[in-house]
């Protein structure tokens, strides 16, 4: 059974229904009829789980429909087209309103895992810790690389680990949060992986955080995209075999150069 709870929806400042309630059984079937922009396209994609009302409730076999998205989608076939962006909201509130609790933050917690790379290196380099690392009959880029992966285990394994959690509070399904922590576990690396040749070079700066910044976002805004798209997807339950393989083949090739980048980088500061 089919059922929606005062569902209240509003487009672009105008109200395109309040208060909508109605039930639909096994071997019924409805029409929507209504000229162009009464909501008819609003309302479908608001019953097939692809959009959120401003209020209200849809309810699947007496569940939310938010709770239970993985097995309504099994048994419906949709055929439409996507909406336009809504003017009336900025560009990060058409996210959070057509996938809140997926994509929209995920590059949130994908950022966080930066904060503290600005002092990866600055500590050695201030008390010369180092220049004694480089004396060691070790290879710099084996240093490097260590040193990335204590950090992500700090600070990008918790976000992992964390993830049922995150996944449970935002009304996830379990295909979501598979997704959303794959997607953590190859996006976190890669990000400390090619933001180190930046901390690098700024490692011998007092205040290289604002350089920092322009250094590296650059090169994460990639790994946000293709992890925000692959959230996208999985919210929609289409494939996203894609977007994980080129996570992945970012973390495989940062992984490969950054340590000797990185180490080219430390030398400059340390000079």
């Amino acid at each position: 059974m089919l059922e929606a709870r005062e569902l209240h929806c509003e487009r672009d400042e105008r109200t395109l229904f309040r208060g909508l309630s109605f039930t639909v059984d096994a071997g019924e079937w409805v029409q929507v009829t209504g000229g162009n922009g009464a909501g008819k396209t609003t309302l479908l994609r608001l019953l097939t789980g692809l959009a959120r009302p401003d209020g209200g409730e849809v309810y699947w076999q007496g569940k939310p429909l938010r709770h239970v998205r993985d097995s309504f989608h099994q048994s419906l076939l949709w055929l439409g087209h996507q909406p336009g962006i809504k003017t009336r909201l900025t560009a990060r509130e058409n996210l959070h309103f057509f996938h809140p609790g997926d994509g929209a933050r995920l590059p949130e917690a994908l950022l966080a895992s930066l904060l503290a790379l600005e002092r990866l290196f600055r500590d050695d380099v201030h008390d010369g810790s180092l220049e004694q690392l480089m004396l060691l009959p070790v290879p710099l880029p084996a240093v490097v690389l260590a040193k990335v992966l204590a950090h992500w285990t700090v600070t990008g394994l918790p976000l992992i680990i964390l993830s049922p959690l995150v996944a449970l509070l935002l009304g996830m399904d379990v295909y979501g949060w598979k997704i959303m922590a794959l997607t953590l576990l190859l996006g976190t690396p890669a990000l400390g992986f090619l933001a180190a040749p930046g901390v690098g070079l700024t490692a011998g700066l007092r205040r290289g955080g604002v350089l920092l910044g322009i250094l590296v976002l650059p090169l994460a805004i990639p790994v946000l995209i293709f992890a925000t798209a692959a959230m996208d997807a999985a919210s929609m339950h289409l494939p996203v075999d894609g977007y994980l393989a080129v996570l992945g083949a970012l973390l495989a090739g940062s992984a490969t150069l950054s340590p000797f980048a990185t180490a080219a980088a430390l030398r400059i500061s340390v000079q």
